[in-house]
Formats: C-alpha cells, structure tokens, sequence
C-alpha cells in the first residue's frame, strides 16, 4: 500500500514499521529510477510480509543472497542494518556469513565479511 510517497508495510503483528518502510532505503531506491523504487519496493514488501519466517530470518537470507552474488556494498550493508534492527546480534550475523564459506566459497566469504567488520566499525557496534 502507498502512502504519501512511500510504502507502508504490515508486519505479521499489523504493526506497521516494517525494516521495508525505512525512508532512507525507500528514498535511494525512488532517487535512482521512480518506477524502479516503487517496483522493488513493492515486490520486497510483500515478500518480507508473508507468514512463515521472521524478518531476521529473511535478512539472514538476504546477508547469504549477498555474499553469493557479491553485492556487498549497498544492498548488504541495507541488508545488514535490517538484521540488526529485526534483532539479530553481530556474533548471529558473524556465523551466517561463517556458515556462507563452505557454500558460496571462502573468497566471496571473506569480501562479506571485510565489508561486515567495517559496517559495524562504522557504527560503532562491538562484535
């Protein structure tokens, strides 16, 4: 659903505040191309609002995405900082991308996990 401008998304509380409704990631995402914001926007939200997985779960899924395909710069380090607000720990974090270098190979695994380290350093979060 829109609304003024963004999207508002339901979690499976009907509490809205989704990860998803975040300006900064909805306004990177319209300032790029408007249609593409909104289509992705609206893809990822009723995705990330289906039943079934917790949104920590589904960013750990996103973090693993990632360290396959490699985009450890924008979409992890938004996918990181959706972990940690849905709760997730650094040391949780830490082990999904430990668990990722028998399965995506260790180089890819070790880009993430620089880019992990300084994500955190930035913010000033203690692993």
């Amino acid at each position: 659903m829109f609304r003024n401008g963004g999207i508002v998304f339901l979690n499976r509380k009907k509490k809205e505040g989704s990860l998803l409704n975040q300006p900064g990631i909805r306004n990177t995402l319209v300032a790029l191309d408007s249609e593409f914001g909104k289509l992705a926007i609206e893809l990822a939200g009723r995705v990330w609002a289906r039943p079934g997985l917790t949104q920590k779960e589904r960013a750990f899924l996103c973090l693993a995405a990632n360290v396959c395909n490699q985009t450890v710069d924008g979409p992890f380090q938004i996918h990181l900082d959706m972990a940690l607000k849905a709760g997730a720990t650094p040391k949780e974090i830490r082990e999904v991308l430990l668990h990722m270098a028998i399965y995506a190979s260790f180089p890819k695994t070790l880009t993430a996990m620089k880019a992990f380290h300084k994500h955190l350093e930035e913010r000033g979060i203690e692993l």
